[in-house]
């Protein structure tokens, strides 16, 4: 069954289009903090087994403690708790990056993330190695180096009695040509 004839049901409507999950950057921000904070408030539990002293001659008894440890702010949990894709992120700064006020609050965020990861690191939080790639802090020096040394090849073709025809110098991927 279709709809009636002459149907004006879509003139009830006073918007076209879904309504945008953040209408505003206050809305973002928002958002973002009720992540903050739920992350704050759910640790992540470590179970250990503690001994602990009695008096009796029975001497120490063991138990099990749960130990909260700190949660990182991540992207990734960002939009799992917004229910949203991390390419739906992606796209939503691309398509903001011309407000402003988007703008602030989209680095903002960012920095937050940023901050709490590397400050979570430096205070042994979080295991340092992990935490230094994943916000591009590596010592890229040495990678540096050996890009450097393979940098450029070079084809030499020689005669028989030593005389050079051919000596020319190619960029890394046709290495296969020496």
């Amino acid at each position: 069954m279709g709809f009636k004839t002459a149907n004006q049901a879509w003139r009830l409507r006073h918007t076209t289009g879904r309504t945008p999950r953040f209408a505003t950057p206050q809305a973002l921000w928002q958002a973002a903090t009720d992540y903050f904070e739920w992350v704050d408030q759910n640790p992540w539990m470590k179970t250990e087994h503690r001994i602990r002293p009695t008096t009796s001659a029975q001497g120490a008894q063991t138990c099990l403690i749960d130990l909260p440890l700190i949660r990182p702010y991540t992207l990734s949990g960002l939009c799992a708790y917004w229910r949203v894709s991390q390419s739906y992120w992606r796209k939503f700064k691309e398509s903001k990056r011309d407000d402003e006020s988007f703008q602030w609050a989209i680095n903002r965020i960012k920095d937050v993330i940023y901050s709490q990861k590397f400050e979570g690191a430096v205070l042994g939080y979080f295991n340092a190695n992990i935490i230094t790639r994943e916000l591009g802090l590596q010592n890229r020096q040495r990678r540096d180096e050996q890009l450097q040394q393979k940098q450029r090849a070079l084809v030499r073709r020689e005669q028989s009695n030593g005389d050079i025809i051919l000596e020319m110098e190619y960029p890394p991927f046709m290495n296969h040509l020496n």
